[in-house]
């Protein structure tokens, strides 16, 4: 009997040295790709229809995959690792690059400032009173906008490095919020919050879902966390499960808060749980508080590597600039989370997906080393296509306003103009 407890535990530790690798390659992966941006995905889903969400989450995500996947071939066919703009320096040039890193590093300013935007409503949920000297017919969100913006300013300049790495702990807070929604909501969930559709709004959830599910730049991460191992051919593993895994929780998150709010939804998810008791109110917001301003540290700090070691800037000028545009921002009136997220989605993804079709196309030709996954050539000719035009019209939808919110506008324009003609006359 002890031989055999041997021999299991034996080919147990086996069997978990071979399956480790390919874990913590998912788990930066997942990581990377779960984020703050998740508190806005139930909010794009009751505005669009729930069902028009999923559609629209299914399609998407399925483009996120096959790009990672374009991006984990060039990855493999070239010797020398890279970040994700030395890949496109490598194969479409300087001039890319430097486009690649502006979009990139206005999509991170932008990110600032919206999680600057939700933590205020976050912390207005927490601590629900009046302050007595604040400006009247001015939000108290915005109050506690600013304070997170100077303690957390302070904790980036104070220099946290700590903090440049724990894109696993923010996903696991948000596996935690979602374990304590489902075992709040399922009682509080109503079927008839979850069978709306309006094809008329499927571009309304676009650049938000791409915003919450891009992760592009985990693919160099994962291969680098496989080479010092020696595992790279699990790669393309990684990047599929990787990739699966996310929606996967969006969909349940989205499930769970559609189901219990509605229509009546907040654009930052976790406020509109109050029909769950004050105690999940208040234990779903610290959670909230914390991943996202734990990913306000992560991606001030990243942006700051990128103007410090790319561009020379000195230390003190970066911190002073990351922290000077969100803030111009916000007192120029851009406080829409969703419109921000939306914007920086579509922008960033956008922009990235067009080029890393562009760079497997030339890594196919230029590659330096024989990869351990290749996409067939009608497959990557084929999802070439669809990336484009998802991409493309991701881009072009998020400058362009919801034909479904002009037709309500004009509508609600009518109505006015009906009631002030019903005034006159009644006069």
């Amino acid at each position: 009997m002890s031989t055999v407890l041997i021999w299991l535990c034996y080919n147990s530790v086996i069997i978990m040295r071979k399956k480790l690798p390919l874990f913590e390659a998912i788990a930066v992966i997942i990581g990377t790709i779960i984020g703050a941006g998740v508190i806005g995905i139930p909010f794009v889903f009751a505005q669009a229809g729930f069902l028009t969400g999923i559609v629209v989450l299914l399609v998407l995500n399925a483009a996120l995959i096959i790009m990672r996947l374009m991006v984990g071939e060039v990855v493999l066919r070239t010797s020398s690792p890279h970040q994700l703009t030395g890949y496109t320096e490598h194969y479409l040039g300087w001039w890319l690059k430097q486009a690649q890193a502006l979009v990139l590093v206005t999509g991170i300013l932008g990110t600032l400032l919206a999680y600057m935007v939700a933590q205020g409503d976050i912390l207005y949920a927490l601590f629900p009173f009046t302050i007595p000297w604040w400006p009247e017919g001015v939000s108290p969100a915005m109050f506690w906008s600013l304070l997170f913006y100077v303690l957390f300013g302070g904790l980036f300049v104070k220099g946290l490095d700590t903090v440049k790495r724990v894109e696993l702990v923010v996903s696991l807070l948000i596996f935690v919020v979602v374990i304590v929604i489902s075992i709040f909501s399922m009682s509080e969930v109503s079927a008839s919050h979850l069978v709306s559709w309006d094809p008329s709004r499927f571009f309304l959830p676009f650049g938000v879902v791409l915003f919450a599910s891009a992760g592009m730049v985990s693919v160099p991460e994962a291969r680098e966390a496989l080479r010092k191992q020696g595992r790279e051919s699990l790669m393309f593993k990684a990047i599929l499960w990787g990739g699966l895994i996310p929606p996967l929780l969006y969909l349940i998150f989205a499930f769970l808060v559609v189901g219990v709010a509605g229509s009546g939804t907040d654009p930052v998810a976790t406020v509109s749980l109050s029909e769950l008791g004050q105690h999940v109110l208040i234990a779903v917001n610290i959670f909230a508080f914390f991943a996202v301003g734990t990913s306000f540290l992560t991606l001030a700090i990243g942006v700051k590597e990128i103007l410090k070691f790319d561009y020379t800037i000195p230390s003190r000028w970066a911190s002073t600039f990351i922290l000077a545009v969100p803030l111009v921002g916000f007192f120029f009136g851009l406080r829409d989370f969703i419109e921000i997220i939306s914007i920086v989605g579509s922008l960033t993804v956008g922009v990235n997906g067009l080029l890393a079709v562009a760079a497997w196309w030339q890594a196919r030709r230029l590659g330096d080393r024989q990869p351990e996954f290749t996409l067939p050539r009608w497959f990557g000719a084929v999802s070439s296509v669809f990336l484009v035009i998802v991409f493309s019209l991701g881009l072009v939808f998020a400058f362009v306003p919801d034909p479904a919110d002009q037709a309500e506008s004009v509508e609600d324009a009518a109505t006015a103009g009906d009631t002030q003609e019903i005034g006159v006359e009644d006069n």
